[in-house]
C-alpha cells in the first residue's frame, strides 16, 4: 500500500522506481492531488522492491496565487513532498529523505540575484531561516523568470544537482555513516524511462469518434432510458391496480358483514 502526501499548494505527486537501469511502473500516482482527500491507497496486485532499486519521488506545485516564498516544514501552509509505502516483511529502514546541499542550494541563490530575479539578504535566510524578507522578481518576463527557476529541479544540472541523503531505523540510528561523502547523492538520470501512456488533453485525438457513433450510442441510450421508464410505469400500474382491488374488496367484505349483523340483530 502507498500514501502520497504533500501539503496545500501541491497538485501531483509521482512516486517512481529504478531498477537495474530501467525505470518500472510506478509505485504510485495521483494527477489531481488534493490535500483535503489524501488517502491510503491498497494495491491489487503486490509490488516488488528488491535491493539496489532506485527511487524519484516527482512533486508539482503551483504556488501562483501566493505572493510569498514558501518553504519547507510542517504548517500546511508550508511544504513537504513524500510517500508512506507500507513492505512485508519491515525491513530496518524506516525513513530516507533527501534535501540540497548547502553549497547547491546557496549557489542557485546566489545565481538568482546575480540574475536580478531575488532580492533580499540571502545570508539571512539561510541562517537564520528568515525567509519573509526575500521577494522574487521575474523582471516584467514570467517565461524566462520561470525557466530560470526550473534549472533548481533539473538533476542534469551540475550546479544545482547535489542532495544530501538521509536514512535512519525505526530507532534512529543513521544506516549510512556519518560522512558527507557518504550522504551526498545526485538524482538518477543514466536510466530508461517508463511509458505512461498519459492522455494530453493538448493533443487532438488521432482516432476521434465518428459522429455517427457518438450519434447512434445516444439513441440507444436514450431508448434503453425509455424502455426503464415504461417499464416503471407498468409495474406501478400494477401496484395501484392490486392495491385498489384490495380495497374493493375489503369494502364489500365489510358491506356484507355488515348485513349479516343486521339480519342477526332483527
Amino acid at each position: 500500500a502507498s500514501l502520497l502526501h504533500a501539503h496545500t499548494i501541491a497538485v501531483a505527486l509521482n512516486l517512481r522506481q529504478i531498477r537495474d537501469g530501467v525505470e518500472l511502473q510506478n509505485i504510485d500516482q495521483n494527477w489531481a492531488y488534493d490535500f483535503n482527500y489524501q488517502q491510503t491507497i491498497i494495491f491489487d496486485e503486490l509490488k516488488e522492491i528488491k535491493a539496489g532499486d532506485e527511487f524519484i519521488m516527482d512533486c508539482y506545485i503551483n504556488s501562483t496565487g501566493r505572493d510569498w516564498i514558501t518553504v519547507g516544514g510542517e504548517s500546511t501552509s508550508q511544504e513537504m513532498c513524500l510517500a508512506f509505502v507500507y513492505v512485508y516483511p519491515a525491513p530496518d529502514l524506516a525513513i530516507c529523505w533527501t534535501d540540497f546541499t548547502d553549497q547547491s542550494f546557496d549557489t542557485f541563490l546566489y545565481d538568482a540575484q546575480d540574475a536580478g530575479y531575488l532580492d533580499g539578504n540571502i545570508s539571512l535566510a539561510t541562517d537564520a531561516w528568515e525567509w519573509s524578507q526575500l521577494t522574487w522578481d521575474n523582471q516584467g518576463n514570467p517565461d524566462a523568470s520561470e525557466s530560470f527557476y526550473n534549472q533548481l529541479w533539473d538533476p542534469k544540472n551540475d550546479r544545482y544537482n547535489t542532495f544530501y541523503q538521509r536514512c535512519t531505523s525505526e530507532n534512529g540510528s543513521w544506516l549510512l555513516p556519518k560522512t558527507v561523502d557518504a550522504i551526498t547523492k545526485h538524482i538518477p538520470t543514466n536510466f530508461t524511462p517508463y511509458n505512461d501512456n498519459q492522455y494530453d488533453c493538448n493533443v487532438t485525438d488521432t482516432n476521434p469518434v465518428e459522429s455517427d457513433t457518438v450519434s447512434t450510442n445516444m439513441v440507444l441510450l436514450i431508448a434503453i432510458l425509455a424502455g426503464g421508464l415504461c417499464v416503471g410505469c407498468i409495474v406501478v400500474a400494477i401496484i395501484l391496480k392490486c392495491i385498489c382491488g384490495r380495497k374493493q374488496s375489503g369494502m364489500k367484505m365489510g358491506q356484507e358483514l355488515g348485513n349479516y349483523g343486521k339480519l342477526s340483530n332483527v
